[in-house]
């Protein structure tokens, strides 16, 4: 039976407690597994507290589960690990984990549809660790130009944009595309795919309700030369003139 101290409210304006499970293997999960404490979360990973030492890049099975007994199996590859003291004087340990699959692609229903409304509100990126860095560059698409983008923050391993007004079905989670950043006279491709789409709802103060969408992007197999790009604007050792994106690449 679940208790208050292994749920943990991750936003105010949503009523929205998750209780998360993990365990070594899968039948060590279906037999129970052992509670973690949850801080971030988002489609493509989460950062949780645990009592166990583990591996980078080895596998943990999880057990993500909402306040009406829905609940989530997933699969997620620890990315990084950090020991620390807890508040009673306990080693544990901050992890920071990947989903094999991509959280809301896998899963259909009220739970998924609440955790879609509430990553577009919270801005994280756990699996990322620290590494991301907030900015804000418009971005285009080509084959949407009607899109306000925005580029919100970078990572080493990817981006989020939000949009103004509804993406639909113009941006797809799984969907194959190419980022291009103009620096100066020189061009970087970006080979990406779209990790994850959630919308958001807020009531404007004079014209209603406005409507945000976002999402997020994991670069695929980039060389060296765009990993210097994507640093130097982490770095702030430079700015993009210009980012455009599109959705039907020839790379």
């Amino acid at each position: 039976m679940r208790t208050p101290d292994h749920q943990r409210r991750l936003h105010p304006r949503i009523d929205l407690s998750l209780e998360v499970l993990y365990a070594l293997t899968q039948a060590e999960l279906v037999k129970g597994g052992k509670h973690a404490e949850l801080f971030d979360l988002s489609p493509t990973g989460l950062r949780i507290e645990m009592e166990d030492e583990v591996e980078i890049s080895s596998s943990l099975y999880i057990k993500i589960i909402g306040a009406d007994d829905e609940e989530f199996d997933t699969q997620a590859e620890v990315l990084w690990a950090r020991p620390r003291q807890s508040h009673s004087g306990r080693k544990v340990f901050d992890v920071g984990l990947r989903f094999e699959k991509n959280l809301l692609a896998q899963h259909r229903g009220p739970l998924a549809n609440a955790l879609a409304h509430l990553l577009a509100i919270q801005e994280v990126e756990p699996a990322r660790g620290y590494d991301r860095i907030e900015i804000e560059y418009k971005a285009e698409s080509l084959e949407h130009p009607g899109l306000v983008l925005q580029l919100r923050d970078i990572s080493p391993g990817g981006m989020r944009f939000t949009a103004e007004g509804r993406i639909g079905e113009q941006v797809v989670t799984g969907q194959r595309m190419a980022v291009f950043i103009h620096c100066g006279d020189e061009e970087t491709l970006v080979p990406a795919t779209v990790a994850w789409v959630a919308g958001q709802s807020e009531l404007g103060a004079a014209s209603g309700q406005v409507i945000k969408d976002s999402f997020g992007v994991d670069f695929l197999n980039i060389s060296d030369e765009v990993s210097v790009t994507i640093e130097n604007i982490i770095e702030n050792r430079s700015q993009p003139d210009r980012i455009v994106m599109t959705f039907q690449p020839d790379v």
